[in-house]
């Protein structure tokens, strides 16, 4: 494999891992090793995340680039096609189900499946919005540029689309979005940006122990409210890699050093059985 800076990671399974990024790349773990998964459909599109359904009759993921596609994959065929595309970059994409996946991006534009085509959503924010994510239920929400939160909810009484900064002292830009459930949503970004949405409030906090000035946060998956992997670098020594890791009851801040320069780590995805997958510029890919 060449070195390309990686973008996003998902798996269907720990014998099953894809790794996406620049130039087209589109790399497969078996379970034993990665290999190429070669496509002229992506041509050099740097691709920017990936997220998949993993029914074992209709295997497929879907991809989002910075030259506004969207790609999806379908595994059992090794078949890739353009499925929707727009002028402006796609910076992230998540899904809730086979029938309800978003995908977000540059100016606020947010692209939805609606079975069987892709559809543009009404932008609720002029904001770059970077990340997204999609509880079982139905909410959505995506983060982006100027701590930019944009939700999809129901307030008791009707589905409704809220825009708002997130309150805190630095303004950062929320990169990326996770949660367990709609209680339990989390946002990262840079200047340490560790944010949660407190149900009850409405609002969103740093919670103790994760705040990490200098540290800049691309990527968040967890597997349970108790098992949180959070990923990004150290800008003030960009050759370090860092992890941080709840587990429940305390914030834990590992560093990975590489010996490749200006190594970013910028997505994690695990199995939710102990396996995880962390992905980074200069194609470093990390599993335990």
């Amino acid at each position: 494999m060449g070195y390309v800076n990686l973008r996003g990671v998902w798996g269907s399974a720990q014998t099953e891992v894809y790794a996406v990024g620049a130039a087209g790349t589109v790399v497969r773990y078996d379970g034993y090793k990665w290999h190429k998964f070669a496509s002229s459909a992506l041509g050099k599109d740097d691709l920017t995340g990936a997220w998949g359904f993993p029914n074992p009759s209709a295997r497929w993921f879907v991809i989002s680039s910075a030259s506004g596609k969207i790609y999806k994959v379908d595994v059992s065929a090794k078949a890739v096609k353009q499925v929707y595309s727009t002028p402006m970059e796609m910076l992230g994409v998540f899904g809730a189900s086979a029938n309800n996946v978003r995908a977000v991006g540059a100016g606020g534009k947010m692209a939805y499946q609606s079975t069987p085509s892709w559809k543009t959503s009404i932008g609720v924010t002029p904001k770059d919005l970077q990340g997204v994510w999609l509880a079982p239920g139905g909410e959505t929400v995506a983060v982006g540029d100027g701590a930019t939160v944009v939700r999809y909810f129901h307030d008791g009484a009707k589905w409704k689309w809220d825009s708002r900064a997130a309150v805190h002292p630095s303004n950062c830009r929320l990169n990326a979005v996770w949660g367990s459930g709609p209680g339990d949503v989390y946002a990262v970004g840079d200047k340490g940006c560790v944010l949660r949405l407190d149900p009850k409030t409405n609002k969103w906090h740093q919670p103790n122990g994760s705040a990490h000035v200098g540290l800049e946060w691309n990527g968040i998956w967890g597997s349970g409210p108790s098992d949180i992997y959070v990923v990004g670098y150290n800008s003030s020594d960009a050759l370090k890699g860092q992890i941080l890791r709840f587990d429940g009851k305390s914030w834990k801040l590992y560093t990975h050093a590489t010996g490749d320069p200006t190594v970013r780590l910028t997505a994690v995805w695990g199995d939710g059985k102990g396996r995880v997958f962390i992905v980074g510029d200069y194609q470093v890919i990390i599993s335990n």
